[in-house]
């Protein structure tokens, strides 16, 4: 009766030990697909974005262009003259395009690097994806960007975790630099949490 039992508990031990495993690879599985699914969305707005600034950006060039026709026609009235001084205005129209053209380039790498800011907290900071940023996401945080001064939001991190949008409005300048500090990855990101949460335990 005794082999009896142990058989029966040897079994119980394996069938929990392979239960465990599936678990944690689904939970694994699980905080994946919440990590690509938040890059997903936050692409997605971005991509909104800029659509929303290109149709404006058409709409004022349609605008432009039904001006200058009428301009055109108006200065059309004054013959030879007319024709020479819009020869005029349109040589200092496309020297004006010229110069709003470093313009729009900032602004469209300044759109590339918010959204690269939200990816980068979303994948590597906020591992449990509430869109706030606990004690020790913030000294994660704090190690990998010492120069950006987080002493602020340390204390307030340890009574209520604080909103990613302000992390986001702090990380802008630095990823907008010529150089940066290298982005850890999740896995790192884990690993110090979790060394974290050991200690204090």
């Amino acid at each position: 009766m005794e082999g009896w039992d142990g058989v029966i508990c040897g079994d119980a031990d394996l069938a929990l030990a392979i239960v465990s495993v599936l678990l944690a690879n689904n939970l694994r599985e699980l905080r994946l697909r919440q990590s690509i699914e938040a890059s997903a969305k936050l692409l997605r707005d971005h991509n909104e974005t800029l659509k929303d600034e290109s149709a404006k950006l058409a709409e004022s060039n349609r605008g432009l262009e039904h001006n200058l026709t009428l301009l055109q026609t108006s200065i059309g009235l004054f013959g030879s003259q007319g024709d020479e001084w819009f020869e005029k205005l349109h040589s200092k129209l496309s020297t004006l395009e010229d110069s709003f053209a470093p313009r729009a380039e900032n602004e469209r790498h300044a759109a590339l690097v918010r959204g690269q800011v939200w990816t980068f907290l979303a994948l590597n900071i906020d591992l449990d994806k509430d869109g706030k940023v606990n004690a020790a996401e913030l000294d994660h945080l704090q190690n990998a960007y010492d120069t950006v001064d987080f002493s602020d939001l340390a204390k307030r991190a340890e009574e209520d975790p604080i909103p990613i949008r302000e992390l986001h409005q702090r990380l802008v300048p630095v990823f907008g630099a010529a150089s940066r500090p290298p982005m850890p990855s999740a896995s790192q990101g884990r690993s110090r949490i979790s060394q974290r949460i050991s200690s204090a335990a």
